[in-house]
């Protein structure tokens, strides 16, 4: 494949970006605000992705539910249920009759309840047919009941608008209540998902035959009874709203079975203490019937009545459903309780459409784009996954003070562009860097390709000048190993040995600038900078020294009598950068410090030494675990360098480095005892190279530490 067709993009976003001329910056930026457009426009289109805004409004309540709980208790509620529950089918007088047939009892309910002095009174149920064409005078009770509650203001009974005529009270019961001005419909709206998250504010009205008329509207069932409870109550724009529910249980409930009883005793303190200032709906409460899924279905609850009884659980109502069973259903009453109560308390959620949804579900895009242009990929995952949480704190807070943003569309906008970013990156962006990091992952540092990728450059002619420490090693005596040893067994371990030198220069940081043969070049400060670039040669030559004496060891039984490695350490200023041709660059070092480092390596063999540095290296890095080895004049050099032997961690405090030291000094001074000293350490010592070749000079006359270095 030709260099040109290697370089030729692929995919999607190649197509529209490799044959622009755009500037560095411009192809991002546009590849951002495409992807932003598109995700947002992909989750806000009508369809079947139009479900995604209702899950966004169930999945808020969950989360707020976790994170602040139930707003208020029950007791606070401006509402409370009566309902018609299982326990009701199962005791005196209702067990064995149809709702129907229960009209007396309702009539003894409503009569208490009306005199306890409640806001309002609305009965969630239609009872559409009359006993009285059986029995002339049965309901009598009832619609007396209901009169007296309608002339209080109090009394709203419910309709349904159905495809065909209304569903309506009976005759008897309409002209009770006064006509149809104290009956409104208790429809409710589900989304297209099946799932019911608002109440209506306003209907148009229906005649009885199921007609329309033009432009009237009424209120709905919870708005005319919030407007019973408060007449100056701030009703908000529009037909619509959406209902605020609560979690744990927000309401106090009542058995109807309970409150029949109460009446009927005549406790009229309990009915004051539980209804008075209150709305008060009757409802059925069954587990088959009048059951609705709801934006609560995540955070619902059991069904146990949370109210306290008036009188004592009849024995045939104990156990006779699972109170605490949480279902994704809950009766419909409880959407009308919470529309009403959150209508009264203002607490009406606000819940922003077209323009302003759009904006902050492409802000939030916009933001997840970044991390997606700017981090490497595993950060930027991270980073994805902060932005996510942090949306999703901001809108749970948000929930809490009334706001529904769109959570999840946000959510899924982000995700989508990020997806499409990162695609963007690997066919356009990244391309270049791929490129890069293939063609010198091989033979330079990490830092070095990293810096080179930050720059958008690749390595040109030149360099610069800085001060750093360069590293030089060889094993002794490889010539000769080399002739006697089998290269199939001698290259592998060769090959171990310098991949080992390798990572232990990486881990400290510093450039393996080449192999020499069975030597490393390193340097350490380039190109990245290093403040501590000797500490770091300092510590990786000591990592060098430990590796180097175990993998003798190790390959000893092969037959490889691996010599120790010898290594030189020296600080100072060089040019550094890439040399060479255009089309063939190395990045390596020059300069008079790179070739002293290179002396000190190779003065390890006059003194059975390991490790060598220099007076400039040992200030630079503060290593104290060191003994000096003498002022060197060395070919190519005309000042001398003080060389230091690098000692083992801890060595300094030794009694015969001591007494090496004391001898040194001496030596320095031009002292005769120096002869002595070293002799005396000679003695203890034999195996010390650099004490037998001062006492070998100090023998010789020369009673210095300086020394000329004719051959090195």
């Amino acid at each position: 494949m030709s260099a040109r067709a290697e370089e030729r993009p692929a995919g999607f976003f190649a197509s529209i970006f490799s044959g622009w001329r755009l500037p560095g910056w411009a192809a991002p930026l546009l590849a951002a605000a495409l992807a932003v457009l598109w995700s947002t426009a992909a989750v806000l289109a009508p369809g079947p992705r139009a479900g995604i805004a209702g899950l966004s409004l169930d999945t808020l309540f969950l989360l707020r539910d976790a994170a602040f709980g139930q707003r208020r208790p029950a007791s606070e509620a401006k509402v409370a249920v009566i309902l018609i529950d299982e326990p009701t089918y199962q005791v005196p007088p209702f067990e064995g009759l149809s709702k129907e047939l229960w009209l007396p009892y309702f009539a003894r309910v409503l009569q208490s309840l009306n005199e306890a002095a409640p806001k309002a009174i609305g009965m969630d149920m239609i009872l559409t047919t009359s006993p009285d064409r059986f029995q002339r005078g049965y309901e009598r009770e009832f619609l007396l009941a209901l009169r007296a509650a309608a002339d209080a203001k109090r009394m709203v009974l419910a309709k349904m608008q159905s495809q065909g005529p209304l569903i309506l009270p009976s005759p008897g019961q309409r002209r009770a209540v006064n006509g149809l001005e104290n009956i409104r419909s208790v429809n409710l709206t589900q989304d297209a998902d099946g799932v019911i998250r608002s109440a209506p504010l306003r209907l148009p009205v229906i005649a009885r035959d199921g007609a329309g008329q033009p432009d009237a509207t009424e209120n709905g069932f919870a708005l005319e009874l919030a407007r019973r409870a408060d007449p100056n109550l701030a009703v908000p724009d529009g037909t619509d709203m959406v209902v605020n529910f609560d979690g744990g249980a927000p309401f106090l409930t009542y058995s109807l079975a309970d409150i029949h009883a109460c009446a009927v005793a005549g406790n009229a303190d309990f009915f004051a203490s539980q209804f008075k200032d209150r709305v008060v709906l009757i409802a059925t409460g069954l587990d088959v019937e009048d059951r609705l899924m709801t934006a609560r279905r995540f955070i619902n609850r059991g069904e146990a009545l949370t109210a306290p009884r008036c009188t004592p659980v009849p024995d045939a109502a104990r156990n006779l459903r699972q109170v605490d069973l949480a279902r994704a259903t809950m009766p419909g009453v409880f959407v009308h309780a919470t529309a009403i109560d959150n209508l009264l308390r203002g607490e009406v959620l606000n819940r922003p459409e077209g323009i302003v949804r759009g904006m902050a579900v492409a802000a939030t895009a916009g933001v997840a784009a970044v991390p997606a242009l700017a981090l490497p990929i595993g950060w930027a995952a991270v980073a994805l996954g902060g932005v996510l949480v942090c949306v999703t704190a901001l809108a749970t807070f948000a929930f809490q003070h009334l706001l529904a943003l769109p959570l999840i569309e946000a959510l899924a906008a982000s995700l989508l562009t990020f997806g499409m970013l990162l695609a963007f990156r690997f066919a356009v962006s990244d391309r270049d860097k791929r490129r890069i990091r293939h063609m010198f992952g091989l033979y330079l540092a990490p830092s070095v390709i990293e810096k080179m990728i930050a720059t958008g450059h690749l390595p040109a002619l030149g360099g610069e000048r800085r001060e750093m420490t360069f590293l030089f090693s060889d094993i002794a005596g490889f010539t000769t190993m080399t002739e006697a040893a089998d290269p199939a067994v001698l290259l592998p371990a060769l090959n171990n040995y310098l991949e080992g030198l390798f990572e232990i220069v990486m881990k400290h940081g510093g450039l393996v600038m080449d192999f020499a043969g069975d030597g490393v070049i390193a340097i350490f400060g380039a190109p990245a900078d290093m403040p501590d670039h000797a500490a770091r040669a300092v510590a990786c030559a000591r990592e060098m020294d430990d590796f180097t004496e175990a993998f003798r060891k190790e390959v000893a039984p092969t037959g490889l009598l691996f010599g120790h490695t010898r290594i030189g350490l020296h600080t100072g200023e060089a040019t550094v950068g890439n040399f060479g041709a255009a089309r063939r660059l190395k990045y390596t070092a020059m300069g008079d410090v790179v070739n002293a480092a290179s002396r000190l390596e190779g003065l390890n063999k006059y003194f059975g030494t390991r490790v060598c540095m220099s007076a400039e290296t040992r200030a630079a890095s503060g290593d104290t675990d060191n003994r000096p080895l003498g002022s060197f004049f060395v070919k190519g050099k005309a000042q001398a360098i003080d060389v230091y032997q690098l000692l083992p961690p801890g060595a300094d405090a030794d009694e015969t480095t001591r007494k090496y030291r004391a001898a040194y000094e001496a030596l320095a001074r031009g002292d005769v005892v120096a002869e002595a000293l070293l002799a005396e350490l000679a003695a203890s010592a034999p195996e010390d190279g650099a004490v037998a070749f001062h006492l070998g000079r100090a023998r010789a006359g020369e009673r210095t530490v300086r020394v000329l270095m004719e051959n090195k």
